[in-house]
């Protein structure tokens, strides 16, 4: 390449940079060209995988149209949803691999479900498109199953149901729930998600890297005083390359301002503990649905637990089967007064094969009380699934061994969505820079509202 051609592409880099910047400062509207800065940052993808992601990035443009982020408000959605793998320095690409699968998703479902489209260009709150996803990676199971499967199915009561699958004449009908964090819990990871990302901002603005500790959330108008320390730290490190810090001892906040790149295996930034959520509501969403199916086929209910009840509860330390017992016990007592619901699918948003022992990542446990599932999915992760049958059902303990065999082909799901849209498997698209063993843990976006 001439000194011409490398002094162009180096002046149109600094460009894109100051684009997104002003895009972060509020100085200029986002939009897809600017937000996809990451494709050609992110060092975990191969040629096809940038490829992929210009596909992916191109998908949500087209369906969600091309002024959609222009509202900041949306940005920020998407990043909630994990769906933004800008800050990823991480060399597991679980965030890609959501964006391509939501794309991938959408690119199957969306012909026949126009009005979900809609939806998700109109009803922009968090709460909805965390429900919208679980609902579309519902269905798009079962068609990896070979079912057919249908969205907002109408019910008897009125009301449209989320997911209906129809096998062998046999139809079973699927609701989705997000089990998200208590308020104390919520407050910790808003504060901590706001960190990544004034993080991920400085860390593009001045080329340092920052690491420790966030400590406890901040009051909001304390928030604002502890971005002008972090950004002078981050200017002085740039100007003189020194080591600074950024302290709160109280709060228990530690951070590292430095020009050096941090070793492999460690985590970037640690949120302060959060109290162990309890099982609460778990039992309030079986209620909650067993009063809206009155009257209606008796539904399975989908819940996606995002409150950390896997990794902070009591079940952290149990085994698979240990779990199933105790879910399975725990949970009968509200299934068996739930005459309105068939069962219960129990599964949490992630769990990282780093921190899971390789004879542990697949299995397939079946007990007469329900099912326990786990397999490896794509971005370095674990998926564990716990089925539970509501006793007494005639139907419901062979339809949870149905349900199992689909659950239990996820490790597959995200290659089928892939060439189904014509793209390559996962595994070309990403290159394995750490052992996943070694791999340090992400963040994963949780609720804001």
């Amino acid at each position: 390449m001439s000194n011409q051609a490398e002094d162009t592409d180096r002046r149109q880099q600094i460009a894109q940079h100051q684009a997104f910047v002003d895009a972060m400062e509020g100085k200029r509207s986002w939009t897809w060209d600017i937000w996809s800065l990451w494709i050609d940052e992110n060092e975990y993808l191969t040629t096809e995988g940038r490829s992929v992601g210009r596909w992916a990035v191109s998908v949500l443009e087209r369906s969600l149209g091309p002024n959609f982020l222009r509202n900041q408000k949306n940005v920020a959605l998407l990043e909630a949803l994990g769906l933004w793998p800008l800050f990823s320095r991480s060399p597991i690409p679980w965030d890609y691999a959501n964006l391509i699968q939501f794309a991938a998703q959408v690119e199957l479902i969306k012909p026949a479900n126009s009005g979900l489209m809609r939806q998700l260009r109109h009803n922009l709150t968090l709460e909805w498109w965390a429900h919208a996803q679980l609902q579309l990676d519902t269905a798009c199971l079962g068609q990896h199953e070979g079912w057919q499967a249908q969205l907002e199915p109408p019910l008897v009561t009125g009301k449209p149901g989320d997911v209906l699958f129809v096998h062998d004449q046999k139809h079973l009908y699927i609701e989705a729930r997000l089990r998200y964090q208590l308020s104390a819990e919520q407050l910790s990871e808003r504060f901590f998600h706001y960190m990544v990302r004034l993080r991920g901002y400085l860390e593009l603005q001045y080329s340092v890297y920052i690491t420790g500790k966030t400590g406890e959330p901040l009051p909001m108008q304390k928030i604002s005083q502890l971005r002008q320390r972090l950004e002078k730290a981050a200017q002085e490190t740039h100007r003189s390359g020194s080591e600074q810090w950024v302290e709160d001892p109280e709060r228990g906040m530690r951070l590292k301002v430095s020009k050096e790149v941090p070793p492999v295996g460690v985590t970037l930034l640690e949120s302060a503990p959060v109290p162990p959520p309890g099982l609460d509501l778990l039992s309030e969403c079986l209620d909650e649905k067993n009063v809206e199916y009155q009257g209606a086929v008796p539904p399975w209910v989908r819940i996606e637990e995002r409150a950390g009840l896997w990794q902070f509860s009591e079940l952290a330390n149990l085994s698979t089967e240990q779990r199933l017992d105790f879910l399975s016990s725990y949970l009968q007592g509200t299934l068996t007064t739930s005459p309105n619901l068939a069962g219960v699918i129990l599964s949490p948003r992630l769990l990282l094969a780093s921190q899971t022992p390789l004879i542990a990542r697949r299995a397939r446990i079946e007990q007469a009380s329900g099912i326990a599932v786990r397999c490896l999915i794509p971005g370095t992760r674990v998926r564990e699934t716990i089925i539970i049958p509501r006793e007494g059902h005639p139907t419901v303990a062979a339809d949870a061994k149905l349900l199992a065999g689909l659950f239990e082909k996820e490790d597959d799901f995200l290659n089928w969505l892939l060439t189904q849209s014509g793209q390559p498997k996962f595994n070309a698209l990403v290159r394995d820079l750490s052992p996943g063993a070694n791999a340090p843990a992400p963040h994963e976006p949780m609720p804001t509202a």
